[in-house]
């Protein structure tokens, strides 16, 4: 069961047809907001720091079929998921630039995970 959903600018005035258009009809919207802070140039050397933080509600994962015997609300350290933090330092000078991100994100039931990123620029 699929319901076509409004996104002209992703796919396009005459895409009917398009997979990209076209999403589940049994599901909840969920929503999802996030914030950064960055020091950048600190003392002009070209060093900067960052901090993220950022929270996603999953509506699916608190759902209420009829006469189920069985709650599937989340609660506890699940009802973490969509939690999300980190930080990155780098250093960048004219074009030139060195960056390390670490983030982590629980995945409720599934615990957290850690993400680490490098990045080079030129």
């Amino acid at each position: 069961m699929y319901r076509k959903k409004a996104s002209p600018l992703i796919c396009g005035p005459r895409s009917g047809t398009c997979p990209c258009c076209f999403g589940p009809n049994n599901t909840r919207p969920g929503f999802g907001f996030g914030a950064e802070v960055m020091l950048s140039d600190l003392g002009k050397t070209g060093f900067f720091v960052a901090g993220r933080g950022s929270y996603s509600y999953q509506s699916d994962n608190n759902l209420s079929p009829a006469n189920a015997p069985f709650n599937t609300t989340l609660s506890g350290a699940e009802n973490r998921d969509g939690l999300a933090a980190g930080f990155g330092v780098g250093y960048k000078k004219g074009d030139m630039g060195l960056g390390v991100d670490y983030a982590w994100r629980s995945l409720g039931i599934l615990g957290g995970t850690n993400i680490l990123s490098f990045s080079v620029q030129w």
